[in-house]
């Protein structure tokens, strides 16, 4: 099918290998050398040539009376499609068969790079996806270091990841600058985060301030994807632009909390600029997405700056505050999530305040429709709101509480448990439990840790 001269059968082609490629991995390498010329020849496609003829394969599709350029219409269309269904292929195809890619790396992303100015909303979205598709897969590689928080940047990207970064941003904040169409800088944004919490700040180290330029003018609504120009054909009603909007602000929120992250307490200048715009849509007349959205921002604001959040604490604290009791158990849920980021990283004092805090948590653990609600007032069910817990926990036990003890016998099944399990503690956790294992099981032997379960980590 991928020989043929019809552009409908070699999309189809490519969607089927692109999905045997994820299944097979490794296993799909020697298929590549056939395969990838096939989608570099896809994506260098000339729509400029006029004609209509079996290359589309969508003859019976139009009307005997439609004009030449009607004809021509269809056609680049159709190799539009083409180039956006190969693009999305090459990410595939790197991300699954990895090192085996590495030699259609340079033409391949040479391809990409010049699609991310297509006149396709399409084609734009699949290269971006692939490009940074191609960021994470080379990062994922290159047997990286844990990545630091901050700038400047304490763990270099490998040279390789670094090289590919150079070509990479610079592309996709260059298109940004005068994207019209709200869906392909939701893509934008959510790529970058993605990537982000993979890479770390050596993928942003030198496009900060521009990334920031750009959220600011989102939340102004002042992008250029915003006006009223990028939609001057009307072919959205007001329901379609409002769900746009929606998801626009959304991903770039999701972005704050992303950059949040990974500056750690360098985000600090940019959270003066964020988060007054961020807390403008914790009002009771904005829709709930928009309200739990404020909310969660804040808290991933809280979680990512450390430290940095003291000097944000009276501006967030009391919105989060609020949102215990909304009406909505979405919101309240974020803002669990937000109290007890904030808690645990300021350092002012407000102790004061836990009164009125934990009346407003109470609730939050009885009679409760949604599960995220009282897994955030107390951390039990995402793996990362699971660290404050365990830490709270190690710290009872060290200094024997009374309540501890009395429950040891679960609290060690629930630590053998989580223990036996890769992906539920971070390092740093597992090695501090395994540590506090060993000393209870010198300090009071009638534990039994040693016929347990956990007896493999007194090693």
């Amino acid at each position: 099918g991928l020989l043929l001269d019809n552009t409908r059968l070699r999309e189809c082609g490519y969607y089927f290998f692109a999905g045997i490629a994820q299944v097979f991995e490794d296993e799909f390498s020697p298929y590549l050398a056939g395969i990838v010329p096939q989608l570099i020849a896809s994506c260098q496609l000339d729509e400029n040539t006029t004609r209509f003829d079996n290359e589309t394969g969508d003859q019976d599709d139009v009307d005997g009376e439609d004009t030449a350029e009607d004809l021509n219409y269809v056609f680049r269309s159709a190799i539009a499609d083409e180039k956006e269904v190969a693009a999305d292929t090459i990410g595939e195809f790197f991300q699954h068969t990895r090192t085996a890619f590495l030699p259609y790396v340079e033409s391949s992303v040479k391809e990409l790079v010049a699609l991310t100015t297509h006149m396709s909303d399409g084609v734009r979205k699949a290269s971006c996806g692939a490009l940074f598709n191609f960021l994470r897969t080379f990062y994922k590689i290159s047997n990286p270091t844990e990545w630091k928080a901050g700038l400047p940047v304490a763990v270099p990207l490998h040279d390789n990841v670094a090289q590919l970064n150079t070509l990479v941003m610079p592309s996709i904040l260059s298109i940004w600058e005068d994207e019209d169409d709200k869906m392909v800088v939701v893509q934008l944004c959510q790529e970058m985060v993605e990537t982000l919490k993979l890479c770390g700040p050596g993928i942003v180290a030198e496009h900060v301030n521009s990334i920031a330029e750009h959220l600011n003018l989102i939340f102004e609504k002042k992008a250029f994807c915003q006006q009223e120009l990028a939609d001057d054909e009307g072919l959205l009603d007001e329901d379609e632009q409002a769900e746009f909007d929606a998801l626009l602000i959304s991903s770039a929120s999701d972005l704050v909390g992303a950059l949040a992250a990974v500056l750690g307490e360098n985000f600090v200048e940019y959270a003066k600029i964020f988060i007054p715009h961020i807390a403008k849509y914790y009002k009771k007349s904005k829709p709930t997405s928009e309200r739990s959205m404020a909310i969660g921002c804040l808290g991933e604001i809280a979680a990512g700056m450390l430290a940095g959040v003291t000097g944000f604490t009276e501006t967030i604290f009391p919105i989060a505050l609020k949102g215990l009791s909304d009406e909505e158990p979405e919101v309240r849920s974020n803002a669990a999530y937000t109290v007890g980021a904030l808690c645990q990283n300021t350092t002012l004092d407000i102790s004061s305040q836990y009164p009125a805090l934990l009346t407003a948590l109470y609730p939050l653990f009885q009679g409760q429709n949604l599960d995220n609600v009282t897994d955030n007032a107390c951390g039990a069910r995402d793996y990362e709101e699971n660290e404050p817990v365990y830490k709270l926990l190690f710290s009872l036990i060290r200094a024997q509480h009374a309540w501890c003890f009395a429950n040891m016998a679960q609290l060690l099944k629930i630590f053998e448990e989580v223990l036996s399990k890769e992906d539920e503690l971070k390092p740093h956790t597992r090695q501090e439990m395994i540590e506090l294992v060993k000393a209870l099981n010198t300090q009071f032997p009638a534990l039994n840790i040693a016929a347990s379960g956990l007896a493999p980590y007194l090693q």
